[in-house]
């Protein structure tokens, strides 16, 4: 799950009213689908598809679950997480205070509004490593631009 909009490839929107409870019980509004694209240990490229986009989630979260489900193994340790693939490890996560954080390099994606009757086309996403904090939750259409 992520709260960046350009976190996102393949971007679809959801219009149903799909909901995600978080810790403290509050409900946030599931605005659409894409992929998130991360470079491994090993420099190979990681698709991680189907990721919830959550206007409103205060940092991105991974769920072990998931992986489990897809055949990835987790290990925890007292002050990291290995992500295992098939065979090897794939991610590393360092722990800090309470959480554990993922030490790779993610790709921003990079889309387009299309805008109904002026027709304008605008476009969002940030260079890489910089954040924008306003992206919008869901446009009419998306494209993904080449990075």
């Amino acid at each position: 799950m992520t709260p960046h909009r350009g976190d996102l490839f393949n971007f679809e929107c959801i219009d149903a009213g799909m909901e995600v409870t978080i810790a403290d019980g509050k409900k946030l509004r599931v605005a659409g689908t894409g992929t998130v694209k991360l470079t491994g240990l090993d420099g190979k490229r990681i698709h991680m598809v189907e990721v919830l986009y959550i206007p409103g989630l205060d940092c991105r979260l991974l769920s072990v679950g998931k992986l489990a489900d897809r055949g990835m193994g987790v290990e925890f340790q007292r002050t990291s997480c290995v992500i295992w693939g098939k065979t090897s490890a794939v991610a590393l996560r360092k722990k800090i205070v309470k959480a554990y954080v993922l030490d790779c390099q993610q790709e921003d994606a990079r889309f387009v509004e299309y805008a109904g009757a002026d027709g304008l086309a605008r476009s969002h996403g940030s260079p890489k490593g910089e954040r924008s904090e306003e992206d919008p939750a869901c446009y009419e259409r998306y494209a993904d631009l080449a990075l």
